[in-house]
């Protein structure tokens, strides 16, 4: 599926479950994916690729968000979570990341793995 010129792609077994805040996890993915838009509008590059992949772990069910916009540079990498940090001159408030790693830690119990954006979530053997 091409949207905005990007090709998206996702694997996501349609029968995993999570047990979690719905409106908190589907926030930080949203987020997520606007941030990879935004930087393929500023690197305006061919053949840009989005995808989402959702697999079931032995005690985890992870979600991987990657893009090919260019990745973070190794200067800033550390600074992207903290709070009021922004990369986008006019309309970046800083505070998206920093929601993003906080909802996902503290609400959700999950990680992350720098650019490549990696959620593990408790498998609770709630997949029906």
């Amino acid at each position: 599926m091409k949207i905005n010129n990007i090709k998206y792609t996702q694997d996501i077994d349609e029968n995993l479950m999570i047990t979690t805040f719905e409106n908190e996890l589907i926030q930080t993915i949203i987020n997520i994916l606007k941030n990879s838009i935004d930087a393929f509008k500023e690197k305006l590059q061919e053949n840009q690729k989005l995808s989402v992949l959702v697999t079931e772990e032995k005690t985890h069910i992870s979600m991987e968000i990657e893009d090919n916009a260019g990745g973070i540079p190794k200067e800033i990498i550390r600074k992207i979570f903290e709070p009021y940090f922004s990369t986008k001159s006019k309309n970046g408030t800083g505070l998206g990341l920093y929601i993003c790693k906080t909802i996902i830690q503290e609400h959700l119990k999950g990680g992350n793995h720098g650019a490549k954006f990696r959620k593990h979530y408790k498998n609770n053997n709630s997949i029906t």
